[in-house]
C-alpha cells in the first residue's frame, strides 16, 4: 500500500511495553504518526532483507583484504551471493567517495539506480 510514497516510511516491530508506550506518547503529540500493519504486508515489503543480511559477510571480507579493521562477531557470517555482493560494496564506495566531494554531486542521480540483487 505504501508503494507510491515519496517521503518513506518506517516499519517498526516493537516488542517491548515501554518502547511501544513512548512511542505512542510521540504520536500523539504529533511528532510521528503511527499506523498499525497487519504482518503479511509487513514481510511483503521485506523482500530485499534476505541479501541485506548476508551482504556484510563479502563487506566484511573486502575490508579485511583492504586492511580496513572489521568487528569480530561471536557468530559465522556467511554470503551465497558474493558476486552480487561485492557489486553492492563498490557501488557502496562509490557512494562514499562521490558525497565527500561536492564537485561530484552532479554524478548522484547515476548511483540512484541500484545494483541487481535477488
Amino acid at each position: 500500500p505504501y508503494i507510491q510514497d515519496k517521503v518513506g516510511i518506517n516499519s517498526v516491530v516493537v516488542r517491548n511495553p515501554q518502547f511501544l508506550q513512548w512511542i505512542k506518547e510521540a504520536a500523539a503529540d504529533g511528532c510521528m504518526e503511527v499506523q498499525s500493519l497487519d504482518t503479511e504486508t509487513l514481510l511483503k515489503s521485506q523482500v530485499i532483507i534476505n541479501h541485506k543480511k548476508r551482504r556484510p559477510a563479502t563487506f566484511m571480507k573486502w575490508d579485511q583484504w583492504l586492511g580496513r579493521k572489521i568487528p569480530q562477531y561471536d557468530v559465522d557470517l556467511k554470503d551465497d551471493s558474493f558476486l552480487k555482493s561485492t557489486i553492492s560494496y563498490i557501488h557502496t564506495l562509490m557512494q562514499i567517495f562521490i558525497g565527500k566531494y561536492k564537485s561530484l554531486w552532479f554524478m548522484i542521480p547515476f548511483l540512484k539506480q541500484k545494483p541487481p540483487v535477488e
